[in-house]
């Protein structure tokens, strides 16, 4: 047996007797380890790449034919505030539209929802129902402008009086006057025993008799 019969001899059981030719049957040994990574191979040629041309802002699309295509009536302008604008001139065909809620009630331009959940347009209000064939009430519009001042009525009737008020309180004392010339010194004599009797000009005074 050479050396190559015996390396086969090991991959593979012998069955049979001896009058019959050997059987091969094939015995799977472990797996191996994994073998060392071979080098890096050389660097492929550049490819043609891929030539755009298009309005500035074009967006991007595959034209089904194998191309990726822009159009002038599909653009994406990003300095348009306060987040950009996507212009699409041309019909949308959405599944859906979902609005996210701005945290303002003015100043947004198309239709939008605003920070009470109300559907505009610009600064106007879209009615909405939530009734097949019914219109959904709108909200209260601004206050209308003061009307005219209508002609004064007629007098009213007099009230009663009220009660008197009450007295304020003494005002001060006036000052003292200037004192008057003294004038004649007069005495005059009175009989006090007589009722009746008359008042004489005299230099006493008689009481009379009082008993």
């Amino acid at each position: 047996m050479n050396a190559g019969e015996f390396i086969e001899l090991k991959q593979y059981k012998i069955i049979g007797g001896c009058c019959a030719p050997p059987t091969k049957i094939p015995v799977e040994g472990p797996t191996g380890s994994t073998g060392p990574i071979g080098p890096t191979g050389q660097t492929g040629p550049t490819g043609p790449g891929i030539g755009l041309s298009g309005p500035p802002g074009a967006v991007l699309f595959y034209d089904g034919a194998g191309s990726v295509s822009t159009s002038s009536y599909f653009t994406f302008d990003p300095t348009f505030p306060p987040y950009g604008k996507l212009t699409v001139d041309g019909y949308i065909d959405p599944i859906s539209v979902i609005f996210t809620k701005q945290g303002v009630t003015s100043g947004i331009t198309g239709v939008w929802v605003d920070a009470d959940t109300y559907i505009r347009y610009n600064d106007e209000y879209l009615i909405t129902s939530s009734t097949p064939g019914s219109g959904g009430t709108g909200i209260t519009g601004n206050t209308g402008p003061t009307g005219r001042t209508g002609a004064t009525g007629p007098t009213g009737y007099t009230g009663a009086t009220g009660p008197t008020g009450y007295t304020g309180a003494t005002g001060p004392t006036g000052p003292t006057g200037i004192t008057g010339p003294t004038g004649p010194v007069v005495a005059y004599i009175f009989d006090g025993g007589n009722a009746a009797s008359s008042y004489v000009l005299g230099p006493a005074f008689d009481c009379g008799n009082a008993s």
